[in-house]
């Protein structure tokens, strides 16, 4: 559960994501996450003290992308944000996460001198190299096929003995390149390698930290900055972010803790999208320790309490209250209150949850009851019924084929056996089949195949795309009856199908008609393409798209289209168009220095400008004969007034909305 910008009541932490590039598809971020500071949360290796995280932007700051696997007794793995995973040693075979049934799994073939990671919720892999205790990350990839190769050079600290693997540079499937530059200074020189810069075809993001080691600043390739403010003016917790400042220097964001660090409020400029937290019972992690005699390590494990009730009180200054319980050593909401809004009373919704942690029923702010079977083996839904009345009993639907009350529906899922992917899904009337490359295809008994055989996985494995589905009619009214209800024949099959190159991209797509698109891509890489772009799109009527020139950052910068009509793009080094022209028509684009829209120029020169208040909410809108809209917002984000005025400053509309305290339109003066 977040809030705001956001903060995390149950836990007290606070999170932040910075988007530094888009490099071949996938975003960069930066993550912040103070459940370090407040807890050492998750489990952490150390001779006497912890285990330092991969290289990262100092403190409290990782890598989205960044992992790092530690074979010893028990396995270890960083999963980014601070967020550790346990696994039981198994050497040669496979190992389930201990806190995450089904989610995580890592396995070392014995002929393989490589680990394998599997993130099975996020599908995907994980390899790292098998070569001594702490283990770089070589290779992720998505289940589709896209993957990234990682390059590290090893770093010591905590006296030199425990090594830091630090990141040199990523690259893509297709060859294009991020350089990344660490350094070894101030107060983190005994501990971790910071993030000094990253190296794009864009230029260069740069960033810079503060006398207690915390990052202060990033520096895009266009010279604009964005900085961060800690909490070292209020006492002895440097490492709470309490501010984040744009580009035009202006005050973005601001957020407030208590005494021990917990996160008690959130808000952005002008004091809009508040949220604060008021706690009968804070959070309380409790840390466990145990020593490795053999390894020589020192093992620490957080759990949390229960904070029992919350108050959230929202932007508009109503209040929430939360009510929770202790599932597996971590906080889950069992109730929660909302106010009483235009038409309907003060209500709550519930839910509640299995042994793992699966949520096993919950009823919403009307009473309307849903219950969900869950696989504990692998947290996987089985099947859910829906609009129960109040209080259902659960154990009176669950059984699939059992007799649904009036107005209530079950919709049944099947899973891929490894990943999570649904392979057929029941529902009302409808039954859906998914058929996965490698996998059995359940209408023809045989193996399907739609990539080739050297698209595979790091492990080996074919990569897993989808190459058929099918939707079938049924009779089944309620879907109550699950994968036993018949198929109505008097309603034709729809089947897709697609097949793909060894990088999981789409060659070919047929749709339900058989109408078949072929996509073909370059096979080299030149001054105007690199491998794996786009070249050609080609309808089921011939009808061709082509892509004849990009940048290195794998953006399209010229396309011909059927009818030989020639578009043209530019963009600039934050990677955002700055102009597209068709045949001698030009658009162009101007952007604020914290990215916001400013200008858009017509063909016809005329143009359109955007402004926005402190927080980035767009507050006005003009072209260029005069013409203006003005927007008056709420601290929700409500439009709650807008005037529009003529070239003369004459208004010539005027517009009111009120919300309830639910944030709906209740009452409108003027005219829409």
């Amino acid at each position: 559960m977040r809030y705001g910008n956001p903060i995390h009541p149950l836990t007290g932490a606070k999170s932040s994501s910075v988007e530094l590039l888009v490099f071949s598809g996938r975003s960069i971020d930066l993550l912040y996450n103070t459940r370090k500071g407040l807890s050492a949360e998750g489990t952490y290796i150390g001779r006497g003290q912890v285990m330092p995280p991969p290289a990262g932007a100092g403190p409290m700051w990782s890598l989205n992308f960044e992992r790092q696997f530690y074979a010893g007794e028990p396995h270890q793995a960083f999963l980014g944000a601070d967020k550790w995973e346990l696994f039981a040693a198994s050497f040669g075979g496979v190992s389930e996460g201990t806190t995450t049934v089904g989610r995580l799994s890592v396995s070392a073939p014995f002929a393989n001198a490589h680990w394998y990671l599997k993130e099975r919720f996020a599908n995907e892999m994980y390899e790292f190299a098998k070569s001594g205790a702490v283990t770089p990350l070589v290779k992720s990839q998505g289940i589709g096929g896209q993957g990234y190769g990682y390059e590290h050079t090893v770093r010591y600290s905590f006296n030199n003995w425990r090594p830091i693997p630090e990141l040199t540079k990523m690259t893509d499937a297709f060859g294009r390149t991020l350089v990344f530059q660490f350094e070894l200074s101030g107060p983190l020189a005994s501990s971790a390698p910071r993030l000094q810069s990253i190296t794009s075809s864009d230029g260069v993001i740069q960033f810079a930290y503060d006398t207690n080691g915390m990052l202060k600043r990033i520096t895009w390739p266009d010279g604009t900055s964005k900085s961060f403010t800690y909490g070292q003016e209020a006492g002895d917790q440097p490492w709470l972010l309490t501010g984040i400042t744009d580009e035009v220097g202006k005050a973005l964001s601001s957020y407030g803790y208590d005494a021990q660090g917990r996160a008690v409020s959130t808000q952005i400029a002008g004091g809009t999208n508040g949220f604060s937290v008021v706690r009968g019972t804070a959070p309380a992690p409790t840390v466990r320790r145990w020593y490795d005699a053999a390894a020589g390590i020192i093992w620490r494990e957080t759990t949390w309490g229960d904070p029992v009730e919350l108050d959230i009180q929202t932007p508009n200054g109503t209040i929430s209250t939360i009510q929770t319980k202790l599932v597996n050593g971590m906080p889950r909401i069992t109730a929660q209150s909302q106010p009483a809004g235009s038409g309907c009373a003060a209500s709550v919704k519930q839910q509640d949850y299995d042994a793992n942690g699966n949520v096993a029923w919950r009823e919403d702010f009307k009473g309307n009851r849903t219950c969900y079977a869950n696989d504990l083996s692998r947290n996987l839904e089985s099947s859910r019924v829906e609009g129960l009345a109040t209080n259902s009993s659960c154990d009176a639907v669950a059984p699939q084929g059992s007799a649904l009350p009036s107005n209530a529906r079950r919709i049944s899922t099947q899973w891929h056996p490894v990943w999570r992917l649904e392979t057929r899904v029941a529902e009302p009337r409808r039954l859906t089949t998914k058929v996965y490359n490698g996998q059995t295809d359940p209408f023809s008994g045989a193996v399907t195949w739609c990539a080739p055989s050297n698209a595979t996985l790091p492990d080996g494995s074919p990569i897993v795309v989808l190459c058929k589905q099918v939707e079938q009619a049924t009779t089944d009214a309620n879907g109550a009856l699950g994968f036993t209800a018949t198929v109505d024949t008097s309603v034709p099959n729809r089947v897709q199908q697609w097949a793909y190159n060894q990088y999981g991209q789409v060659r070919t797509a047929t749709d339900p008609l058989n109408n078949t698109t072929t996509h073909v891509y370059y096979t080299d890489t030149t001054a105007d393409h690199t491998l794996g772009d786009l070249w050609t799109v080609t309808n089921a009527l011939n009808q061709s798209i082509q892509f004849t020139k990009y940048n290195p950052a794998g953006q399209w910068l010229t396309m011909v289209d059927a009818n030989g009509t020639t578009t043209t793009r530019t963009f600039d080094l934050r990677q955002r168009v700055k102009s597209t022209t068709t045949g001698t028509l030009t658009t162009s684009y101007e952007y604020w220095p914290t990215g916001l829209l400013k200008t858009v120029t017509l063909p016809d020169a005329s143009t359109v400008n955007y402004g926005y208040d402190d927080a980035h909410r767009l507050t006005s809108v003009t072209d260029s004969l005069g013409n203006q809209i003005v927007y008056t917002l709420d601290n929700s984000g409500n439009r709650i007034g807008e005037t529009v005025t003529d070239p003369s400053g004459k208004l010539a509309k005027t517009l009111t909305r009120v919300p309830d305290a639910l944030n709906r339109i209740q009452q409108v003066t003027g005219r829409e």
